[in-house]
């Protein structure tokens, strides 16, 4: 029983580490591909831009911080480091 649980619990570690590295990734392309090219068009004050970037960055930057360090802290608890 404690290798199946082992094996489940590396397994849930690999996608939630997995889950917060797109995250990241995905939100990084958004902000440097498809932001800027809605500010253009739609011709945003700076305040406005610095607003979106705000409620854009800082949400999907939280949420893929705690995918990481929820797949590592479980990934140690697997191995019994923690």
């Amino acid at each position: 029983m404690f290798a199946l649980g082992v094996i489940i619990a590396i397994g849930s570690a690999i996608a939630f580490a997995a889950l917060g590295a797109l995250t990241l990734w995905g939100g990084w392309v958004t902000v440097t591909r498809e932001l800027p090219i809605h500010f253009v068009s739609a011709g945003a004050a700076a305040g406005e831009r610095a607003r979106t970037l705000a409620l854009v960055v800082v949400p999907l930057a939280i949420t893929g911080v705690f995918g990481l360090l929820a797949g590592w802290r479980i990934l140690m608890l697997a191995f019994g480091l923690g």
